[in-house]
């Protein structure tokens, strides 16, 4: 309250907390639990207590007449005096927590005084939930966006961008420079080199599908869609150059997941509850995160169930990324757009680790692997040659 009233607040949001404030000090209720602290806190400053210690023994007692050692020494010494004497000054470690000998030496300070340890007892469960719900609320939020701000520091330090969204009244989706900030995170203490990626979803456009190569950024690349629109929801800057994004209402994710045994259910069965849970809580302002969903089926199921599930994407009208390694479903109509993880031009057996928007061809993926490894008909006639 002190910093806050000598602090010229210009935002709406730190005035309405002053206000708040204000009126949450100068309540009955504040007064009361204020005024009970500070008697308490007198109470307690003035016990004194001796402890005497023999050995492993240590007992407390209350403060008696015993004599004051302190002077005895000073009288003894004083005939050595050769100047003014200087202050020594000792300070005990202030830790969080107690030893166990603290603790019970203050259970039998606190059985030498029962009424005022009565008293915080009663202090203490009546006012257990002293705290307001906004103060408290306002309280956590803002270690999370302090947090936040310190993150993105790093990030700028960095070299890495990030902005403000715009926020959009549709269904538009259109970020540029976007990247995953775990990866960045990771990168930078490794001194990697991060590659930042577009997205753009408009019109009629709902579902993203991206395919390509194993280890191309697929799944990154599903991440960093769901963080940007995430933290855009909790009013934080994201990480991208720039970013035009919807609100939200729910998110919801489905990666894979190893198969559990004691549920005696197969991976492909937990995959269908998992997506039949999450289509029926969908709705049109939603956004759906699926990565790799299937993969335990044989082909022609996996592409089966993933028509099925595309077409009701398309009728609950929701924003989909989905990670898939089938190009088929990537064309599936005017609702879904291709996004292919890429790899170098001459050399597509290396990954660029940018998605780009363009058409899926995963054969060109598999001839390149196979030639790389000489499994190419070429290489594999000059191998069993005679």
């Amino acid at each position: 309250m002190h910093e806050l009233r000598r602090t010229e607040l210009r935002s709406e949001g730190l005035q309405q907390l002053y206000e708040t404030l204000t009126a949450y000090v100068a309540s009955p209720p504040f007064d009361t639990l204020a005024g009970q602290a500070r008697q308490l806190m007198l109470e307690l400053a003035g016990i004194q207590y001796q402890v005497h210690l023999k050995d492993l023994r240590v007992e407390v007692d209350n403060v008696g007449t015993e004599a004051d050692y302190g002077e005895q020494v000073a009288r003894t010494f004083e005939r050595f005096r050769q100047g003014p004497a200087t202050e020594y000054e000792f300070k005990f470690r202030d830790y969080q927590t107690m030893n166990h000998v603290e603790a019970a030496i203050l259970d039998r300070v606190a059985l030498l005084n029962p009424e005022t340890f009565g008293a915080l007892e009663r202090f203490s469960a009546e006012h257990a939930h002293y705290v307001d719900a906004t103060v408290h609320d306002f309280d956590r939020d803002l270690q999370f966006y302090l947090a936040v701000r310190d993150l993105y520091t790093r990030m700028s330090d960095a070299g890495l961008p990030s902005c403000l969204p715009a926020i959009d009244q549709g269904r538009v989706l259109d970020c540029h420079g976007i990247y995953d900030l775990s990866l960045a995170l990771r990168l930078k203490e490794q001194a990697g080199q991060l590659v930042l990626n577009d997205v753009q979803l408009s019109g009629p456009e709902r579902i993203l599908v991206v395919t390509g190569a194993n280890q191309g950024g697929k799944t990154t690349f599903a991440r960093t869609v769901g963080q940007l629109c995430y933290l855009a929801n909790l009013g934080c800057p994201v990480p991208a150059a720039g970013a035009r994004l919807p609100v939200f209402d729910q998110f919801f994710t489905h990666f894979e997941r190893e198969e559990n045994l004691k549920t005696l259910h197969s991976k492909l069965e937990d995959d269908l509850e998992r997506v039949h849970a999450i289509l029926k809580r969908a709705t049109p302002q939603s956004l759906l995160i699926m990565n790799e969903s299937f993969s335990s089926a044989t082909l022609q199921d996996a592409l089966f169930l993933g028509h099925q599930v595309m077409a009701k994407i398309v009728a609950l009208d929701l924003l989909c990324v989905f990670v898939t390694f089938l190009d088929e479903l990537s064309a599936l109509g005017p609702q879904t757009v291709s996004m292919v993880s890429s790899v170098t031009v001459g050399d597509a057996a290396r990954r660029t680790f940018r998605i780009l928007r363009m058409r899926a061809d995963g054969l060109a993926w598999a001839a390149a692997l196979a030639t790389k490894y000489g499994l190419d008909y070429a290489g594999v006639k000059r191998r069993i040659a005679p």
